[in-house]
């Protein structure tokens, strides 16, 4: 079943973080500034101002956010310890076909 803005703009906080969880790649804190501006008029409400959280963020947390996505096709994906997100996003662009 899919997600709609209503279901997310009704939900408690917590239960809003956790169905946007995943988004960005072991960085809850960037759904957690979009989710104080709900509700979302739209999906590119809710794009904006998830983008907005990163743009707004200290360098530190920029960094950090690039430093907890995965690198691609590395040691992660060998042991098979990525998120169902990240392992998706591998699969579709043909790097669980790359040989280590």
């Amino acid at each position: 079943m899919a997600l709609t803005l209503e279901q997310l703009n009704a939900a408690s906080s917590a239960e809003a973080l956790q169905l946007l969880d995943g988004l960005y790649e072991h960085s809850p804190w960037i759904a957690e500034q979009a989710l104080a501006q709900r509700p979302f008029r739209s999906l590119a409400h809710l794009q904006h101002a998830m983008a907005q959280a990163v743009r707004t963020a200290g360098q530190d947390a920029q960094l950090a956010l690039i430093r907890a996505h995965p690198e691609l096709a590395g040691k992660a994906m060998v042991a098979q310890n990525l998120t169902a997100e990240s392992t998706n996003e591998q699969s579709k662009a043909g790097l669980t076909q790359c040989t280590p």
